[in-house]
């Protein structure tokens, strides 16, 4: 389920492509809100901020399958 209130400042996870960075998540700050699973956003990476734009949701249910595919995607920070 990708709307737990999708909205503008909101804090997710980006997943780039795997060409950018293998196996490496971002946090990141949602800036536009395209529809409920399509979101761009401003990335923090280590050292500087990027846009990304049109990102898809990818859920929990298929979160963990990996490879192709999975790069750049969003999903909700994990609950501690």
């Amino acid at each position: 389920m990708a709307n737990k209130n999708v909205t503008i400042g909101r804090i997710v996870r980006y997943v780039p492509d795997s060409r950018v960075d293998k196996g490496g998540e971002w946090p990141a700050i949602v800036t536009v809100v395209h529809s409920e699973t399509t979101v761009s956003l401003q990335v923090f990476r280590q050292s500087d901020v990027i846009p990304a734009t049109s990102v898809s949701y990818l859920g929990p249910e298929t979160a963990s399958i990996g490879g192709e595919g999975r790069g750049h995607t969003w999903h909700w920070p994990e609950r501690g």
